[in-house]
């Protein structure tokens, strides 16, 4: 039997083969049922171990599964595939809506996504270890539409070409997941004002091999920064055209130097000063290391003119 992708009147169903004859259809084991469409007349069957058909209402009576779990290495079972092909097929039986997609790398690290192209609108991408989080490998030629909500997984992406233009005002969540660039370009364009990612609980986005995001010139680009999140530097590349609004909410946060990044970075709220960064513009005015926010600047100036009237 397939994987099971849900239940028709209580019975398991396995996910619908497409477009084949009735004398096709492998008979389904005792207590199960196969699901396919007849190549005949387009219409949706199910078929039992008697090898008795019946056709399937597809606007009412299928209850789908919502959860699935990749875990490379271990064994194909309910929600659990060991197959990314199976798994992205069976997420994507129409109707289902929403869902989660649990990696699981406890026995083959990382979990790697292979080449092709994946619509992740509606996905919500997590761990199934939650005390550890998940490493899930992007290969090169994966390209994305509609990534977006993340918690728990440390991707690594090892593109050469675009994985997905952004051109839709979303907000990438990523709750402590992480986003490493090991590819030689960045894997999201901007091409959008006002899309925006948003950074919690240790969530971060590193630069080792090349920028994670790149703004087209003329479009801005919201981060938002909470307790313990960090962006690398050279994250973020774009020319004097792009513009980057830093919104950071706790001191925990750092927004490192980027280097790569020409165009405007306004950093917000502007009342805190101590989570507003302070770049020298002549490293020689001062001594030691140079003070890294405004607050630091000032407190040090203070204390060499002190007392201050």
């Amino acid at each position: 039997m397939e994987m099971q992708i849900g239940t028709i009147n209580g019975k398991k169903i396995s996910p619908p083969l497409p477009g084949v004859e009735l004398v096709n259809v492998e008979t389904p084991t005792d207590g199960e049922e196969r699901m396919f469409r007849n190549a005949a007349d387009g219409k949706l069957y199910t078929m039992d171990s008697t090898r008795a058909i019946a056709l399937i209402d597809e606007a009412d009576s299928i209850t789908l599964k919502t959860s699935f779990v990749f875990k490379p290495g271990g064994v194909a079972v309910g929600n659990i595939y060991t197959d990314f092909a199976a798994l992205y097929a069976a997420m994507n039986v129409p109707g289902i809506g929403p869902r989660t997609l649990f990696f699981d790398d406890t026995i083959v690290s990382p979990c790697v996504i292979p080449a092709g192209a994946y619509d992740l609108t509606g996905v919500l991408l997590t761990s199934q270890c939650r005390n550890e989080g998940s490493t899930v490998q992007v290969n090169d030629g994966v390209t994305f539409t509609g990534f977006q909500t993340c918690s728990n997984i440390y991707f690594e992406f090892l593109n050469t070409t675009t994985v997905e233009t952004i051109s839709d005002q979303r907000e990438i969540l990523l709750t402590n997941a992480n986003i490493n660039s090991l590819g030689t370009v960045a894997p999201f364009v901007i091409n959008v004002n006002f899309a925006s990612i948003l950074l919690f609980d240790l969530g971060s986005i590193y630069d080792t091999n090349a920028p994670v995001f790149h703004i087209n010139d003329g479009f801005t680009f919201g981060v938002d920064m909470y307790p313990a999140s960090e962006v690398f530097s050279n994250s973020f590349e774009g020319s004097a055209a792009a513009n980057l609004l830093v919104n950071v909410w706790a001191a925990s946060a750092v927004f490192q130097t980027q280097t790569g990044f020409l165009g405007t970075i306004e950093f917000y709220p502007n009342d805190n000063a101590s989570i507003v960064l302070y770049v020298p513009s002549t490293l020689a005015n001062w001594s030691g290391i140079a003070p890294t926010s405004v607050s630091n600047a000032l407190d040090r100036i203070a204390s060499k003119i002190t007392p201050i009237p």
